[in-house]
C-alpha cells in the first residue's frame, strides 16, 4: 500500500519541480513567448477573415450560377415551344 501511495507523491513532486523550474524562466523569455502567441493569434484571425470573405464570394458565385441556369432552362423551353409552333404550321 505504501508503494502505491508513494508513486503519486513522487509524480506530484516531479511536477512541482518542473513547475518551479518553469517559473524561474526569465521575464524576457515570457514576453517573447507572449509576443509570439499574439502574433500567431493575429495571423489566425486574419486567416479566418480571409476564409469568411472567400466563402461569401463563393456563395455569391453559386447564386449567380443558379440564376444563369434558371435563365438557360427558361430559354430552352421557349425555343422548344417556338419550334413546336413552327412545325404545326
Amino acid at each position: 500500500m505504501n508503494q502505491k501511495f508513494s508513486r503519486p507523491v513522487r509524480f506530484a513532486l516531479i511536477i512541482a519541480a518542473v513547475g518551479l523550474a518553469a517559473g524561474c524562466a526569465s521575464s524576457k523569455k515570457m514576453d517573447e513567448l507572449q509576443a509570439m502567441a499574439q502574433g500567431a493569434q493575429q495571423s489566425a484571425d486574419q486567416a479566418a477573415d480571409a476564409a469568411r470573405r472567400a466563402q461569401q464570394t463563393a456563395d455569391e458565385a453559386l447564386e449567380a450560377a443558379r440564376q444563369a441556369n434558371t435563365c438557360c432552362q427558361n430559354n430552352s423551353q421557349k425555343i422548344d415551344q417556338m419550334f413546336k409552333k413552327s412545325m404545326m404550321k
